[in-house]
């Protein structure tokens, strides 16, 4: 099973979509397909409904420091809207446990005399290669402590990463340093002293010196007086 939970939702999808066609091969009756199936589709709409909240939070927390930071802006920025939106699986809601259900008809399927190799492909349960390397760095967390902010990237095997940060009114991002770790910290003080300053960081990786995949996702932090 798939650790990532938007990659697992779609393997979770192809499998239910598929797995009528084998249930008299396996003994799995219509009702636990139609079963496992509703699960997927309130799997799906739970991981949606959250990936959306973490989105707007983020915009609005963005928008909140700005607002209250600055720099000054020649027109008021757009105010985000508040509240979204859903409409819930048709099916009625399910029981906890969806994973455990899944991992249960998986294994009686991969434990069956009759399963081969092709058939775990088909369905989305055997592995097929290994993970790509990730082109895009992702910040994992960012802390203040001792009055330094203090980050996790996720490096997957890169040999460095360029970080970059704009903060208060400067017009332009500032290389803060090229980092061999997936832990850095930032410890310079701000620009106005006793303000809170809104710092917006960007990291890019490298190998052998030279500039490979895309930036990150902007992520902000504000670091107190």
């Amino acid at each position: 099973m798939k650790k990532q939970l938007d990659v697992m939702i779609s393997q979770f999808d192809q499998f239910t979509i598929k797995l009528p066609s084998y249930q008299t091969q396996f003994g799995i009756s219509a009702a636990q397909c139609t079963a496992l199936r509703n699960d997927c589709l309130w799997a799906a709409y739970a991981v949606m409904c959250v990936n959306q909240f973490d989105a707007e939070l983020k915009n609005r927390v963005m928008w909140r420091d700005e607002l209250l930071n600055g720099p000054v802006s020649p027109a008021p920025a757009q105010v985000p809207g508040v509240g979204s939106e859903f409409m819930a699986p048709a099916p009625a809601p399910v029981l906890d446990g969806i994973l455990s259900r899944y991992r249960k008809i998986v294994e009686q399927i991969k434990n069956h005399v009759s399963y081969t190799i092709p058939i775990g492909l088909d369905l989305g349960i055997e592995a097929t290669a290994a993970p790509a390397q990730a082109t895009k760095p992702r910040f994992r967390s960012g802390v203040e402590t001792g009055g330094k902010l203090q980050f996790n990237l996720l490096m997957d095997g890169h040999d460095s990463v360029a970080v970059k940060c704009q903060r208060g009114n400067e017009p332009e991002p500032t290389l803060l340093g090229i980092f061999t770790r997936s832990r850095f910290e930032d410890d310079r003080p701000n620009l106005v002293p006793g303000q809170p300053e809104l710092r917006k960081y960007t990291a890019e990786y490298r190998d052998r010196d030279k500039p490979v995949g895309t930036p990150s996702d902007v992520f902000c932090m504000t670091k107190q007086p």
